[in-house]
């Protein structure tokens, strides 16, 4: 059965602005994927009575003219299982949309690429890099990167899924990006720190940039728990603090494997659980597409 697989992530470990040569600022992230959470989508020949959703139908009408494949999308029947929560920050949408975009590409038989992937997304959504094997500075409304570093470092997150929801397409983007214009030097510090993080293979690095990042964006969109957390952190052995930055996930990064995390744990889910949130635990690293 032709299914396509797409994993979501936990957050970004940063998001803000960066300036192209024409002197535009765009929204650039880097995510941090996680294989807990999956899209799974079956696209077969044949009707059906369940719908796609919008954005999944303009991603079958895209593909097939991309490629240019004569039919349309009353063709096929199209299902998803996923359990990635929705509006939460965690790329569930692109997540359906590339699933989708891989299951037809089986059904078809052909061989896709990262760059077929990127060029079908265009004008669909801003989209996460859930898909790229490499973790890279993305720019997510025109689905390309600015550069991407080959080390996958891997991390245990310890977080929590806060109620509310928010729709990326929501968030107003000139008001975005005029808070990234007025803060623009703290912006190019936290991504000069990430950089340096990735290059020296230093989890640390990446950690205390995603941090300052977090800490950055409170003021534009505020999310609880972020700045307890960041208090909290050199408490629990935590290297820095992650989070959503349209959605509602907020968490402590920890490196891959780290013992001092089982000692922390009951203070964190104290935290946690003072506002009767869950505590969630799981590995996040890249490479997995």
């Amino acid at each position: 059965m032709p299914k396509g697989i797409q994993y979501g992530t936990i957050g970004e470990l940063w998001q803000g602005p960066y300036t192209t040569s024409d002197q535009a600022i765009h929204i650039a992230i880097v995510t941090l994927p996680c294989e807990q959470y999956v899209s799974e989508v079956t696209v077969e020949f044949g009707y059906s009575t369940i719908s796609p959703p919008p954005k999944s139908a303009l991603t079958m009408e895209r593909f097939l003219s991309y490629f240019k494949i004569k039919s349309n999308t009353s063709s096929y029947s199209w299902s998803v299982n996923s359990n990635i929560p929705q509006s939460k920050g965690m790329a569930s949408s692109t997540a359906d949309i590339v699933a989708t975009i891989k299951a037809l590409a089986f059904l078809h038989e052909i061989q896709l690429t990262t760059d077929h992937i990127q060029n079908i997304l265009k004008g669909i959504e801003r989209s996460d890099p859930v898909f790229h094997p490499n973790p890279g500075l993305y720019l997510s409304k025109h689905q390309r990167f600015v550069y991407s570093w080959d080390w996958h470092p891997k991390f245990t997150v310890v977080y929590t899924i806060l109620p509310g929801a928010t729709d990326t397409e929501s968030v107003n983007e000139a008001d975005l990006l005029a808070f990234y214009q007025n803060n623009s030097s703290k912006y190019q510090n936290s991504l000069a720190l990430l950089n340096e993080g990735f290059q020296e293979k230093s989890h640390e690095g990446i950690a205390a940039a995603s941090t300052q990042c977090a800490s950055i964006f409170q003021k534009f969109m505020p999310v609880q728990l972020v700045d307890e957390l960041i208090n909290l952190a050199p408490k629990v052995n935590a290297l820095g603090v992650i989070r959503a930055y349209t959605g509602h996930i907020t968490g402590l990064l920890y490196p891959g494997t780290d013992d001092l995390l089982l000692e922390s744990l009951p203070t964190i889910r104290q935290t946690f659980n003072k506002y009767s949130l869950p505590t969630l635990v799981n590995r996040a690293s890249y490479g997995i597409i």
